[in-house]
């Protein structure tokens, strides 16, 4: 009357199979609730200073795009852009079981920037800067360098013992150096003591001291270990010097333009060089309109430009570019002498121009300003850009409104 009893066995598989999806369904659960959520606010610290509030939850990693090419797997990151526009910046937040996105545009403004006169000195060539701000002026017309500070007051720091500078440097224990219309590359120390560091006599000779030899020496730079890179203009040729005269070819040989290895590329007339803090070297390839990088291994590099002319963009032009420098974000700023401007090319190989309009002289707004043959630029700590107003015949300097 009750029927066949329930078979133990099968009664056992019953009981299994509901635990199982019962275990299935918490681990369900438990797995949803522990899925990551990313969020993140943001603070300007300055106009291109951005602190980054990371508010995710349940994730033990994460991984940052800041939408400019750089990344970062910090928490709450710092990041500075180099550019303006608008970024897309992506958090990725990540466990051990799945990840979740957050999206945020943000926009960095453009730089405005002012120019005005510091003051006026004969046709200057090349500066550079000090770590106080002082400027150092090679004044090939009066074969002196000039000293003036940063409030515009002129000196006379060596009036004697040169033949038409015509480059300029320093390295970090105060020694200027100095490259000459007579092919020499002089040092000058912290008190005004002159001595020849290399060259004297035209030809393309390297060595040591003065029996290397130079045809129109023209921008110069010092790295970090206290060498010298010099460019030799109608060599067509980078050199370096060492502290103890050594003088050797680094890039460079016959005029032309060809990228390569060392000896293997080609430059024509370049003047100005330039130094970022990992040691590449940029090149003002005057008669090419291109801007060249070499690298620590002498990997030689166009970085920028292409024939001459002139257009802003990341297919940019320059005519006849000069002078440079980098900042500390690794912007290079070009004087582009014949386009009577002054440009900036970006990380990300965007060139803009940071000021400059027609030929002539004009202080006030950087779209506005004008200039007349700049040829070189640096750069102080505080982020203003000093130019050599060759034909105006003025120290120009441009600041960040």
């Amino acid at each position: 009357m009750f029927g066949k009893p329930i078979n133990m066995n099968f009664k056992h598989l019953i009981i299994c199979c509901v635990f199982i999806i019962y275990a299935t369904s918490c681990d369900k659960e438990e797995n949803a609730a522990i899925s990551p959520t990313a969020a993140f606010t943001f603070t300007k610290l300055s106009r291109n200073e951005i602190s980054f509030l990371n508010n995710s939850t349940n994730a033990t990693s994460f991984n940052w795009d800041f939408g400019d090419g750089k990344t970062s797997m910090e928490t709450n990151p710092t990041h500075l852009y180099a550019g303006s526009g608008k970024f897309t910046v992506t958090l990725e937040a990540i466990n051990d079981t799945s990840s979740d996105f957050q999206e945020v545009e943000i926009e960095i403004e453009e730089v405005k920037v002012q120019v005005s006169t510091l003051t006026e000195l004969m046709d200057p060539v090349a500066l550079a800067v000090d770590k106080t701000g002082n400027i150092y002026v090679a004044d090939p017309q009066n074969d002196m360098i000039r000293k003036v500070t940063k409030n515009g007051i002129v000196s006379t720091f060596v009036d004697s013992g040169l033949d038409g500078p015509t480059g300029i440097a320093l390295d970090n224990s105060g020694s200027i150096y100095v490259t000459q219309t007579n092919e020499s590359i002089l040092k000058i120390s912290g008190d005004g003591q002159i001595s020849l560091l290399a060259g004297g006599t035209s030809g393309n000779e390297d060595g040591v001291g003065s029996e290397a030899q130079f045809r129109s020496p023209m921008g110069v730079v010092v790295d970090n270990s206290n060498d010298i890179y010099v460019v030799d203009r109608l060599n067509h040729r980078i050199r370096k010097i060492t502290q103890e005269g050594v003088v050797s070819t680094i890039a460079g040989s016959t005029l032309g333009y060809e990228d390569g290895l060392g000896i293997e590329a080609k430059f024509n007339s370049p003047v100005g060089i330039a130094i970022d803090k990992d040691g590449s070297l940029y090149i003002g390839d005057a008669n090419n309109a291109v801007i060249r990088k070499i690298t620590t291994e002498g990997v030689v590099s166009t970085y920028s430009g292409s024939h001459w002319g002139f257009k802003d963009g990341t297919d940019g032009l320059f005519k006849n570019p000069l002078g440079l420098e980098v900042d500390s974000y690794g912007n290079v700023y070009v004087a582009d002498n014949s386009n009577h401007k002054i440009r900036k090319i970006s990380t990300d190989g965007i060139i803009s121009t940071l000021a400059g309009s027609d030929k002539g002289f004009k202080d006030g707004d950087g779209k506005e300003a004008q200039f007349n043959v700049p040829f070189d630029i640096a750069i102080d700590n505080l982020g203003n850009v000093y130019i050599a107003d060759y034909d105006n015949s003025r120290i120009r300097v441009i600041s960040e409104l």
